[in-house]
């Protein structure tokens, strides 16, 4: 993964921060936030890993049989990577998350910025202001996605899986807010069938495909990267619920224990849940939900996870799924230096540490 981070990653940047400077001219046309907007969103996105964008140029060269048209996929790459800017803006505001890698979230920049201005209702304001700059985003992607040139054909089925994937990721979300509301009846099967549509099928098995329909890749090829990046990215957020709890925030970028704030149904919420001792359950449901979590709070969960073993039962699931994208990597009809990437791919994901 780091390979194909230096490779595209820098050039993806520079792409992504030239078409966005084109459009604060033309949003300037409009009034005077669009250069404003475009401004703290090139801020927002540019400071991104980018890995979804790069997975796109990945997967683009690896199946473009030596005719790889580099403009081209990096609209693809840059619609991939404006999508994922938005929904993480609209993230944060649907958590009331105040940073974000690092920096002032876009809600909270907003609303710093109506609090400078003597506004009667600053949080309001920055929450309406970040909700606008999302959407905005979200179209941007679809205006780049719609100058990717290929046959029609392609080109329809590219702009409908990524309206179709991008829809699925919204309805997990609810279901997310949904299960925050919620204590009864959540098994272990709804929490994966989340993180399917929001985090893993979106994360990898999207901008995976993607790169490959746009190098015209057979339809096997492909459905076996929507299987592949499924594994994928079960892995990543089951190690993202891991560094939520046992992450460091200055590796992170963010906040330590918003998942436990939240009483996010995770995995581990899941299995801490499940049959605890009368003591353990008095204490966790007085933490799970508590709005002033503190540190000392965050080590009372990480032990009693420790004590009751349930990260080795959490490390179970992930080798199923790195047992199955394995296997799926190895039916795959592709060369060696291919199969190599996808394999450095999973290994990222297995060892992440933010």
């Amino acid at each position: 993964m780091k390979q194909i981070l230096s490779q595209h990653r820098e050039q993806l940047k520079r792409f992504m921060e030239s078409y966005l400077d084109s459009k604060s001219e033309d949003f300037s046309i409009i009034n005077h936030w669009g250069a404003d907007v475009i401004s703290r969103f090139k801020g927002f996105a540019l400071n991104g890993k980018l890995v979804r964008g790069c997975l796109v140029l990945a997967f683009a060269k690896m199946f473009s049989k030596g005719r790889f048209d580099e403009e081209n996929v990096l609209r693809a790459a840059a619609a991939m990577e404006f999508a994922h800017s938005s929904l993480l803006i609209h993230d944060d505001i649907i958590d009331r998350d105040d940073m974000r890698r690092g920096n002032p979230s876009i809600n909270h920049q907003y609303e710093g910025y109506a609090s400078e201005h003597g506004f009667t209702d600053p949080r309001h304001f920055g929450l309406s202001f970040a909700i606008c700059a999302g959407d905005i985003g979200f179209f941007m992607a679809n205006d780049l996605l719609s100058t990717v040139e290929i046959p029609r054909e392609d080109k329809l089925i590219l702009m409908r899986l990524f309206s179709s994937e991008l829809c699925n990721v919204g309805l997990a979300e609810m279901q997310d807010i949904d299960f925050e509301h919620l204590e009864d009846n959540i098994t272990e099967d709804d929490i994966i069938n989340m993180y399917t549509y929001k985090t893993a099928r979106y994360t990898f098995s999207l901008p995976m495909m993607m790169g490959a329909i746009i190098s015209g890749a057979s339809e096997e090829i492909i459905a076996k990267l929507q299987a592949i990046g499924e594994n994928l990215g079960m892995i990543f957020q089951i190690k993202d619920d891991e560094l939520g709890i046992f992450g460091d925030e200055r590796t992170l970028g963010k906040s330590v224990g918003i998942d436990i704030r939240d009483r996010k149904k995770t995995l581990y919420y899941s299995l801490l849940m499940s049959t605890p001792r009368k003591d353990e359950l008095y204490i966790l449901n007085n933490i799970f939900g508590k709005s002033d979590i503190d540190e000392n709070d965050i080590d009372i969960v990480k032990k009693i996870i420790v004590d009751r073993g349930i990260s080795g039962k959490i490390s179970l699931r992930i080798k199923s799924f790195e047992f199955s994208a394995k296997r799926l990597i190895d039916e795959l009809d592709i060369g060696d230096d291919s199969r190599s990437i996808i394999l450095e791919i999973l290994k990222y994901n297995l060892e992440r540490k933010s």
